[in-house]
């Protein structure tokens, strides 16, 4: 294949200083080129947002009320009953009892731990944690004890989480900031 006229250059005419990339044999013209390193920005994870229907005791009637409210996802349930006034025009416009939506709200707040999903934050609600806020104060020792006996009684869980993954999510819910108020 020839050369492009705009890149008229030839193996011959270029020497090689060190910021240029060497020239396999195969190739009948060069274009000099630098390697410039690139930054790559972490970006912050992004909220976890599972459909409604992970939520545990939500029975298609509230399924639908809360989807006519615009309600679809757990990250919208949050936005929506992150106040007491929001829970209370959430309660009125759907008839859904405010303490069962804060319960839900609950449940969604857990789930934006990194790791715990669904079947993870109930069990964490059924060893005493109901919010974001109590499980940065937990020991994962001691958590994780509470956590097997429940699981023990109810069968929420077949695989039981580790120490160590119990106290990455009470790092991580030490870094997430606070979206539900009382």
């Amino acid at each position: 294949m020839p050369c492009p006229s705009l890149w008229p250059r030839s193996r011959a005419s270029v020497s090689s200083p060190e910021d240029h990339l060497p020239l396999p044999p195969s190739f009948d013209c060069f274009v000099p080129c630098k390697i410039v390193p690139c930054r790559v920005r972490k970006r912050p994870p992004l909220p976890s947002s599972y459909p409604l229907s992970s939520l545990e005791g939500l029975d298609p009637a509230a399924a639908a009320a809360l989807r006519k409210a615009g309600v679809r996802t757990t990250a919208r349930l949050l936005d929506a009953a992150k106040r007491p006034k929001d829970r209370k025009a959430l309660a009125e416009k759907t008839g859904i009892d405010e303490k069962q939506i804060l319960a839900w709200a609950n449940m969604a707040d857990r789930m934006r731990v990194p790791g715990l999903g669904p079947e993870y934050a109930l069990l964490l609600r059924a060893a005493g944690v109901d919010t974001v806020k109590e499980l940065k104060y937990r020991n994962p020792e001691n958590l994780v004890r509470a956590m097997a006996d429940q699981n023990r009684k109810r069968k929420l869980v077949r695989i039981l989480p580790s120490e160590k993954a119990v106290g990455r999510w009470i790092e991580h819910a030490r870094k997430l900031p606070l979206k539900i108020s009382y």
